[in-house]
């Protein structure tokens, strides 16, 4: 049986997350941000050899790079009003899976048009890996 454990109740759990300061998720948070950009550019090289993709509809308000980024963000979704987990020390929480990687993107803020020093487009603060 798993343990469940409470963000909001569980000072051992708050305490471990907030110690470890990224050490002990940094190879995921890492596979995160590579694997955003290398999909990223997979998906612009088949739109270089292959043309634009048709217009989805009832989404023609959004670029096909706009719902490649609701795509990845919708992979980490998760109901924010539940406060049980089950234990997950290697991963950051999905909020923040998503939202570092938004941060640390160029081409997401490109894609956004997010205006430089916003919250999320913090031009001095972008870790770019490779």
């Amino acid at each position: 049986m798993a343990v469940i454990y409470h963000f909001a109740t569980d000072p051992e759990y708050k305490t471990v997350k907030t110690e470890t300061d990224g050490t002990v998720t940094l190879n995921e948070n890492i596979a995160d941000n590579v694997g955003f950009e290398r999909t990223l550019n997979a998906y612009e090289e088949y739109v270089s050899k292959n043309g634009s993709e048709p217009v989805l509809p009832y989404f023609e308000n959004f670029t096909h790079e706009q719902l490649f980024t609701l795509g990845f963000a919708n992979m980490w979704c998760e109901n924010s009003e539940d406060f049980s987990i089950e234990p997950d020390f290697e991963h950051s929480p999905k909020a923040i899976r998503v939202n570092d990687v938004a941060i640390n993107s160029k081409e997401f803020s490109h894609i956004w048009n997010c205006s430089d020093g916003t919250k999320m487009n913090p031009k001095e603060k972008k870790c770019r890996l490779w």
